[in-house]
């Protein structure tokens, strides 16, 4: 997961794991106490693409995050079986 630091520039990154996925957004956990923006980019390793999304919930140590473009059905069940890169 990538975002724009405050006040800085340039970016930051996260590790996290995701545990769900639909194709209008997941959840994924893991996260270190570093806060977390409210629009984030998803990477998924394996993947050239970067997925724009905003934060419409968390806890402690998860986000759920919506999609801001819904991700073709095809894509979520490669991703969700971890068969890619997307072919």
């Amino acid at each position: 997961m990538y975002y724009l630091r405050h006040g800085v520039r340039g970016y930051s990154s996260q590790s996290c794991r995701m545990d769900n996925i639909s194709e209008s957004g997941c959840h994924v956990c893991r996260l270190l106490t570093e806060p977390i923006p409210d629009f984030v980019y998803f990477v998924l390793e394996g993947l050239e693409a970067k997925f724009p999304c905003a934060v419409i919930d968390r806890s402690d140590d998860a986000l759920h995050l919506k999609f801001m473009t819904d991700l073709p059905t095809a894509m979520v069940d490669r991703i969700a079986d971890k068969r890619f890169p997307a072919k």
